[in-house]
């Protein structure tokens, strides 16, 4: 299977700042690939490397197995615009236009090629509108119309779903899903673990330029158990008790009388009903869940 991306200890800094530390990612052909950290991580230092808008460091990184930014990938590879045009005059149309031709579309290709972009990402009824009445969630649409017009091999979407209400992150999901039912390789960036959970193959989670996981997002997610618990009111003596078994504790009220336990084995749960009621302390209630998706990623980021 072709591979689009490959980095091997990529190494990006500005003076002291080290913004990327040692990424080693693959995304084959056909593949999501999601790029997933808080603001800061990194994602979009990776992003302008794999542009060719910046060089890197240290380490190695090669898209399609050239060097980033070659003329050569231009036709192959599509990326948001960084910015939009500064004269907002244009049409939607006449930017996706240029936008295309920049890539290598025909001339006799651009109107085609044009229509399928504006028809994905929704935008057909603003073709003619001029750029200066987008709404920012519209403007993002044909921002990621533009990565698309050429229908690229590989398509580097930066956040795409920033901007964007509930129906435009999905629209975005479906997009990424039809690119990779097509066999176009995909890399998504996002702050948030739901824009790329639900469509990616594989992720890295970054932050502070290092990547801590790489690998299936199922395996990463994987839920643990939780346990809500309420009581009357947690002494020190029970606090301590529990803090043997969890391996993990967030607390929801002051004095606690909410808190919720990340047990290191499922069957340590009758174990935390005697620790705390062993100890002198009400038990209210003690209610066994899954870690939610959201919980596990912020708990991965914290591990960093």
């Amino acid at each position: 299977m072709t591979i689009a991306i490959h980095t091997e200890g990529l190494y990006k800094t500005y003076g002291s700042l080290n913004a990327v530390c040692g990424l080693s990612i693959t995304v084959k052909q056909g593949e999501v690939f999601g790029l997933l950290g808080p603001n800061g991580a990194g994602k979009s230092t990776v992003v302008d490397i794999l542009r060719g808008a910046t060089l890197p460091s240290g380490g190695q990184v090669h898209v399609f197995g050239d060097v980033p930014g070659a003329k050569c990938l231009r036709r192959c590879t599509g990326f948001l615009p960084a910015e939009m045009p500064r004269s907002r005059l244009s049409t939607v149309a006449n930017f996706l236009a240029t936008a295309a031709r920049r890539s290598g579309i025909p001339r006799t290709e651009l109107s085609d090629a044009v229509k399928e972009a504006l028809r994905t990402v929704g935008l057909v009824d603003n073709a003619t509108d001029r750029l200066v009445s987008l709404s920012s969630s519209m403007e993002q649409r044909l921002r990621v119309a533009a990565a698309l017009v050429h229908r690229p091999d590989l398509v580097v979407l930066d956040e795409p779903a920033s901007l964007l209400d509930l129906a435009g992150q999905q629209t975005i999901r479906e997009i990424i899903l039809g690119l990779q039912s097509r066999g176009t390789a995909v890399l998504l960036t996002a702050n948030h673990v739901g824009e790329v959970e639900m469509c990616s193959n594989s992720i890295a989670i970054m932050k502070n330029g290092k990547a801590g996981f790489v690998g299936n997002p199922a395996e990463i997610f994987a839920s643990a158990t939780v346990i809500d618990v309420e009581v009357e009111k947690l002494n020190d003596a029970a606090l301590s008790a529990i803090r043997t078994l969890a391996a993990k504790m967030k607390f929801q009220s002051v004095p606690i009388q909410q808190f919720s336990v990340w047990l290191k084995s499922d069957q340590d749960i009758p174990e935390l009903a005697s620790a705390i009621v062993t100890n002198g302390v009400r038990l209210g209630q003690l209610t066994p869940r899954r870690e939610t998706v959201d919980e596990r990623y912020r708990q991965v980021v914290e591990s960093l």
